[in-house]
């Protein structure tokens, strides 16, 4: 599993990558920092999950996407 962190306010361009950070940065502001995606999909915004809470955000949406794969 690939890790990368960034700062929309230093690397604008990384951010301009996704549009789901883009359209949440645009409706929300700051406000929904940090934004936590798995896949390219935004599964948490606005906290700082504790490790067990990720593992689990992390590992919840990766089991969906692999039973809709499987379909």
């Amino acid at each position: 599993m690939l890790v990368e962190r960034f700062d929309p306010h230093r690397q604008p361009g990384e951010a301009a990558r996704f549009q789901g950070v883009t359209d949440a940065l645009a409706k929300e502001g700051p406000r929904c920092l940090p934004l936590i995606l798995v896949d390219g999909v935004i599964v948490s915004s606005g906290v700082h999950p504790t490790r067990t809470q990720l593992a689990r955000v992390v590992g919840q949406h990766r089991s969906q996407t692999e039973l809709e794969a499987a379909r």
